[in-house]
């Protein structure tokens, strides 16, 4: 018998959504460093941009790790992992607010040029 899989989501950038950038680093300015590279890739189009961008709850987050709240929102994450270069995606309703949430983690480094 064969097994079926569930269907593989592809990465795709959704301009229109949402995004909420926290920074979980002792690095200031971070979040708008990041927000700003997401609205230049194309990510946060001009009615909604990247909404948020604030330092996070705490300053010693180690892992890079794009929230989404909603399961149609998985391609949106997987393509933000994608465009950042560095992070995981996980499922969430910890920023039940925001579609899309990047926390930043000390691995993140800032992309140049």
């Amino acid at each position: 018998p064969s097994v079926s899989e569930a269907p593989v989501v592809a990465p795709e950038l959704n301009p229109t959504i949402a995004i909420t950038v926290l920074n979980g680093t002792p690095t200031a300015g971070l979040a708008n460093t990041v927000g700003d590279y997401l609205v230049e890739q194309g990510w946060g189009g001009a009615a909604t941009g990247v909404g948020s961008r604030a330092n996070a709850g705490a300053s010693d987050v180690e892992k890079t790790v794009v929230f989404y709240s909603d399961p149609a929102n998985e391609a949106a994450a997987k393509a933000m992992v994608e465009t950042l270069a560095i992070g995981e995606i996980r499922l969430s309703d910890d920023y039940p607010t925001s579609p899309i949430t990047v926390l930043i983690g000390s691995d993140f480094v800032p992309p140049v040029g």
